[in-house]
């Protein structure tokens, strides 16, 4: 348990960075902050840039190019070591949290709440 204990904390402290970034450049594109809209919103062009590199791994228009593929892979690289982070954590939570009831219940009005938000739509 030390091990993936140690294992989620250096995975979790070389990811944070980016897992900030895209959370947070997510959230401005939930609230389609990065876009301009027809009752005269103008996005900030920071806004515009970082949903750029959030959606297309890339700064430039256009096509993606094929120059993106290292900030792709370094993303499908960062999800992995966020699935086994998560894990991780979750492992570590059932082995030192009484009673566990608390996380399943914690767990799954994790999955139920925003299931509910889509089918209120």
């Amino acid at each position: 348990m030390n091990l993936m204990r140690r294992y989620h904390l250096l995975l979790g402290c070389f990811f944070a960075p980016a897992l900030l970034f895209f959370t947070f450049t997510g959230a401005f594109q939930t609230l389609l902050l990065h876009k301009d809209v027809k009752n005269g919103y103008q996005a900030p062009e920071i806004l515009k840039v970082l949903a750029k590199i959030h959606k297309k791994q890339t700064l430039t228009e256009g096509p993606t190019p094929s120059s993106a593929w290292p900030l792709r892979g370094f993303v499908l690289l960062m999800s992995a070591g966020f699935i086994f982070s998560t894990s991780a954590g979750l492992a570590i939570a059932f082995q030192f949290f009484r009673p566990r009831w608390v996380l399943w219940a914690l767990l799954s009005a994790g999955g139920i709440v925003p299931l509910a938000f889509l089918l209120l739509e």
